[in-house]
């Protein structure tokens, strides 16, 4: 077995195991009966934070929950279901590798339409892999399996979906750096116990970066290794009939910087042996992490451990205890007592990363003096401070560059390379609020670069860094975490030298300012809604429109000319030319000066010697769709051009409602309104009118068993062509035309249903008043 040390004797708790991540992720789920609705999934994860290559991670378990809406208890109780069973799935990857984990369920209902949780701790199991690497472990995608049951017993028809994490949600839930194990040279330690003095074996594998910043977060040494007890030690145990012996090795740290002792702390390792028969040595894998250290001030710091002790009770085959080996141990002389050391370098304002051969297959002949170089990375990019949320966002140019060290210099020149050619990948996660939500490696091919006479060696590569929406408001960061390069060198022939092309991969040093990108992301600005051009003359035009939540203010551009700028939701244009078609956007502006993107309308203004006669309707009627006949109202205005028989119409119509069933059982309340996406133009010829626009058919609000489903606003069927004919007077009209209802977008899941629900073809009669 594995044991994992705390990183005091007086927490031997759940700290055994590292810091514990947690993580909550929103995540869409599709059902085909009971329709989609949103989760959220949330896991808390203890490993350790450090682990050797090529061993398993201790066992440990996982605290998983999932909160089901209150939506989906409403349909269950709808369907008759008063308790629910099965299974909720959740998956932790890492490393390309997914590990799955089944949470029972069996519960009841709560009342009404009540969310209600499934929540259960469960083990989680050793992982590992067999290269140098950084794992993030990580939340991802649920799958739900639920049969509601009947106080009777019987069952409703069964939940089974497959939920997603949400675009842009990365569930952080513990991050595991893989090395190398690279032992110390084994401690020899002789222990005053009862019975005699015993030999004892101590091998340690010290993790700590070499280099840090001076003035950053503190480091830690991590000591991972082997405790063994001698054969004679094993011998006499068996002979006293003891088969497990179990406690701890206590083992006090020293830790010095510039030469000077600054604290002592005394750890333990705990431990349980197995007493085997002779000839299978009786050793334990132990770990530990001592105290974090930090310093201002550049400078070397150590830790060297002090006298070791050991302190086991003795358990027979039936597990009673029989005795116990407690004592100090005495090192033996020679002893290397060292554990590591760091050194504390001044700051810098790139990130100094350390370089060392990849886990990618290699040359042979890879040279020893590239393992550890040093490179400082510096990486910038161009962004906008504030962005507003939701919005479409471009690709951010982004440079880096590479300041090697002499170390790379001189291998380059002793190998005769004149030039040398680079592939860099920047790993730079993207982080919102703190929490990562995307890893992207950007690429750049650097060279050929001529090799300097001294000194080392400079790489400038560019790459356009992704800079896609999110949907919060919140700080989002872009960090260059590490570094994947390789090295082609060049000959002055222009062939290939020896041994050809190296991979190395970097790590960044704790406490390096990473951070390159910064952008705040704040409220969405809504552009103004409902936009209307009214009381159109030869050189003027009313315009108004709609004011969204949170506006202040509205900016109007003709074209792209701003003409006027208001806190109203109407402005008088003047100064237009006259028989012109003319283009109107209009901008809301939010408390901060942030500005939406345009909402606007075309219209075309009367010819100059024209006497417009103005237009005032109230118009009722119907139309024919699929869910039935529906009642229309709207309030009509426009203009009459009596000369040329030019008519504008502008037609705001009310919200209606249609009464659907989904899957033919599920009751689904939608408001329905048709909207114009502009004046209908058209003309009057004998008293017959004609005029045409596009319009949509626009969904603002859905209710599934009366609650209502948030939505985008932009649930909307494409605009289709809307002509209507018929009698028309100054005072009264009645107009009819056919309409087709394009497929509906923007609902969400139920984008496909509402299209097989509303569109095709249709009809309309209006009588206006």
């Amino acid at each position: 077995m594995v044991s994992i040390g705390s990183a005091n004797a007086a927490d031997p708790g759940p700290a055994d195991v590292g810091a514990a991540g947690a993580a909550e992720v929103r995540q869409d789920c599709q059902e085909s009966l009971y329709g989609a609705f949103p989760i959220t999934a949330k896991a808390t994860l203890r490993l350790p934070a450090r682990w050797p290559v090529g061993e398993p991670t201790p066992a440990t378990g996982i605290a998983v929950t999932a909160s089901i809406p209150g939506s989906v208890t409403a349909a269950l109780r709808a369907t008759g279901a008063t308790s629910v069973g099965g299974w909720v799935d959740f998956s932790v990857s890492y490393l390309g590798r997914s590990v799955p984990l089944t949470v029972p369920v069996d519960r009841a209902l709560p009342a009404g339409a009540d969310s209600f949780e499934v929540m259960a701790s469960v083990p989680f199991p050793p992982t590992s892999t067999q290269y140098v690497n950084t794992a993030y472990y990580e939340l991802s995608d649920t799958t739900i399996r639920l049969t509601g049951r009947e106080p009777g017993g019987g069952e409703v028809p069964p939940l089974a979906t497959a939920c997603r994490n949400h675009p842009d949600q990365v569930a952080g839930l513990a991050t595991v750096q893989f090395f190398t194990p690279e032992p110390l040279p084994p401690s020899f330690v002789d222990c005053g116990f009862p019975n005699g003095t015993q030999p004892l074996s101590l091998s340690l594998t010290p993790t700590v970066d070499p280099r840090v910043v001076a003035g950053g977060p503190p480091t830690t040494l991590s000591l991972f290794g082997e405790a063994t007890l001698a054969e004679q030690t094993q011998r006499a145990l068996l002979d006293s009939g003891v088969r497990v012996a179990k406690g701890s090795v206590r083992l006090p740290v020293t830790y010095s910087f510039a030469g000077a002792p600054v604290s002592t702390n005394t750890y333990d390792l705990p431990v349980e042996f197995t007493v085997h028969e002779l000839g299978q040595p009786l050793r334990e894998l132990v770990w530990t992490t001592v105290d974090p250290v930090f310093s201002d001030a550049p400078g070397e710091g150590t830790w060297r451990r002090g006298p070791v002790s050991v302190d086991l009770a003795l358990f027979d085959a039936a597990g009673n205890r029989v005795g116990a080996l407690a004592g100090a141990c005495a090192d033996r002389p020679d002893q290397d007592t060292g554990l590591g050391s760091t050194t504390f370098v001044a700051a810098t304002d790139g990130v100094i990363q350390t370089c060392g051969e990849s886990p990618y297959p290699q040359p042979q002949d890879f040279p020893p003096s590239l393992e550890a170089h040093r490179a400082v990375v510096t990486a910038r990019a161009t962004f906008p401070t504030r962005f507003p949320l939701g919005q479409n966002t471009p690709a951010a140019p982004a440079t880096v560059r590479m300041d090697l060290d002499t170390a790379v210099g001189d291998w380059l020149r002793g190998i005769g390379a004149a030039t040398v050619s680079s592939t860099s990948d920047l790993v730079a996660p993207r982080s919102f609020t703190g929490e990562v939500k995307r890893r992207d490696s950007y690429r750049t091919t650097i060279g050929p670069v001529p090799v300097p006479a001294t000194g080392g060696l400079v790489l400038d590569g560019a790459f356009a860094l992704d800079f896609s929406p999110v949907g919060h408001v919140g700080t989002m960061t872009w960090d260059a975490q590490s570094v994947f390069y390789d090295l082609v060198p060049y000959r002055a022939d222009g062939s290939v030298a020896a041994p050809g092309r190296l991979v190395f991969q970097c790590h960044p040093l704790p406490g390096n300012r990473t951070e390159f990108g910064r952008v705040e992301i704040v409220d969405a600005v809504r552009p103004p809604y409902d936009i209307a051009a009214s009381d159109i003359t030869s050189s003027s035009v009313r315009l108004s429109w709609t004011r969204p939540e949170g506006i202040v203010g509205f900016e109007v551009y003709n074209g792209t000319t701003p003409v006027a700028s208001t806190t109203d939701t109407s402005a008088v244009v003047s100064g237009l030319t006259p028989a012109t078609e003319h283009t109107f956007a209009i901008r809301s502006k939010n408390a901060a000066g942030d500005l939406s993107a345009d909402n606007g309308i075309t219209f075309r203004t009367l010819p100059a010697d024209a006497a417009p006669t103005a237009l005032r309707f109230t118009a009722t009627g119907t139309a024919k769709l699929k869910p039935g006949t529906l009642p229309l109202s709207a309030a009509v205005s426009g203009t009459l051009i009596p000369a040329s028989g030019e008519l504008s119409v502008d037609l705001t119509a009310n919200a209606t409602t249609a009464n659907l069933r989904y899957l033919g059982i599920i009751p689904v309340t939608a408001s329905v309104r048709l909207t114009p996406q502009g004046p209908a133009t058209g003309t009057l010829t004998t008293g017959e009118a004609t005029v045409a626009t596009n319009a949509s058919l626009t969904i603002p609000e859905l209710q599934v068993f009366g609650i209502p489903l948030r939505q985008p606003t932009t649930c909307a069927s494409a605009p289709s062509r809307l002509e209507l004919t018929g009698p028309f007077t100054p005072t009264t009209a009645s107009l009819s035309g056919a309409y087709t209802v394009a497929p509906v977008a923007g609902c969400g899941a139920l984008s496909s249903w509402m299209t097989q629900s509303l569109s095709g073809p249709g009809r309309i009669e209006l009588e206006l008043r």
